[in-house]
């Protein structure tokens, strides 16, 4: 394994530790409101919805700890599109789903 990419996952434990949480807690919540009649589909779906909202507090809660966050700023960028991506996937499955159950 690379060096350089186990330092940097080092410094952003907090960040990465509230998009899991983030997640388990969505992917748990519509599991048991069983939107979509599917379990796999319910958990990824609650995952990616509450990605973006995971990232943000892991960012403050970062923000407020890091001792330095000038010199991270393309990682946090790149966890940021990340988190949007996966959101916006979440609406897009949404979408398709929703008329694969119409027609």
């Amino acid at each position: 394994m690379d060096n350089k990419l186990l330092l940097q996952s080092s410094k952003f434990w907090r960040l990465l530790l509230m998009v899991i949480l983030m997640q388990l807690i969505g992917g748990l919540t519509f599991g048991a409101i069983n939107l979509f009649n599917n379990l796999m589909l319910n958990i990824w779906f609650g995952g990616c919805i509450l990605t973006p909202f995971g990232f943000i507090a892991g960012y403050y809660w970062h923000k407020k700890n890091a001792v330095s966050l000038i010199s991270d700023k393309n990682v946090i960028y790149i966890m940021a599109i990340i988190c949007i991506l996966l959101f916006l996937s979440s609406i897009i499955f949404v979408k398709f789903y929703h008329y694969s159950i119409v027609k």
